[in-house]
């Protein structure tokens, strides 16, 4: 019985064994990032042509994950940097400001850093008209009044927060990412339950005879294995191997198992 058990538990530790080492494990890949690749990102703090000047830095971030061949090279939340390339206040007689971005950088996911090139440019409403016809208005009734018009401005340009800017990788990149091993797992039986026939002690053959009714003749020294058949009392066995208190006995059709040794004699 203690030795049936100690089987299990080997074959419940080999598979417990197994499962760990089966278990996915990643494994370092170089991925190649093509020129033009796009990269969607977004402007995190608004900029407009009154406040920014040529070469102020803009904040931005990636808002959807870059893939090689499914695998991420570059996530969503990366940082990026663009900066203003060209700037215009609105100045009088309605003239309308103007503010254009470049886009620069932003990182893969070992860090390494990714230009980008792309430029978004921005310009605020035009004035002019409304500003002509007050300058000519004014000037029918008082020269000193048509300076009026120049103090009409446009609007600024603006790049505003949450907007949408599409950029593109500029050169080529080695990418080193972290993939999942591909694992062949080998094909195993499952494991069935099997009465090995236990050693038995060296003995004499020799003949016994059943004294219960009915007895039933099992296929291991053990009440929990399978009964393969019954004998009756009276019915003669001969004993061909002994395990504690178990005889591996032989029928007289031939069959073999194994019977209680208190039910014989």
């Amino acid at each position: 019985m203690k030795r049936r058990l100690l089987s299990v538990l080997v074959v419940i530790c080999v598979y417990l064994s197994s499962s760990l080492t089966n278990l996915p494990a990643e494994e370092p890949k170089i991925v190649l990032l093509k020129s033009g690749t796009p990269v969607v990102l977004e402007i995190i703090e608004t900029v407009d042509s009154k406040s920014a000047s040529v070469g102020s830095a803009i904040k931005l971030r990636v808002i959807r994950d870059v893939k090689v061949d499914d695998v991420v090279v570059i996530k969503t939340g990366t940082r990026a940097e663009g900066k203003v390339s060209e700037v215009k206040s609105a100045s009088g007689w309605g003239a309308k400001g103007d503010i254009a971005m470049t886009l620069t950088n932003t990182y893969a996911v070992d860090d390494t850093e990714i230009l980008l090139s792309a430029t978004q440019r921005a310009a605020g409403e035009s004035k002019g008209g409304t500003a002509a016809g007050v300058g000519i208005g004014a000037g029918l009734l008082c020269l000193p009044l048509a300076a009026t018009g120049f103090f009409i401005k446009g609007e600024e340009g603006k790049l505003p927060s949450g907007c949408e800017v599409k950029g593109y990788v500029d050169g080529e990149y080695k990418i080193k990412v972290q993939v999942a091993k591909t694992s062949i797992t080998p094909q195993v039986s499952p494991v069935q339950p099997t009465q090995s026939t236990p050693p038995t002690s060296p003995l004499q053959k020799r003949t016994v005879s059943v004294t219960w009714t009915s007895v039933n003749v099992r296929s291991g020294p053990g009440d929990d294995t399978p009964i393969v058949t019954t004998v009756s009392q009276g019915d003669k066995l001969t004993v061909i191997g002994e395990y504690n208190d178990w005889f591996n006995v032989e029928l007289q059709n031939g069959m073999k198992g194994w019977v209680k040794s208190g039910f014989v004699k």
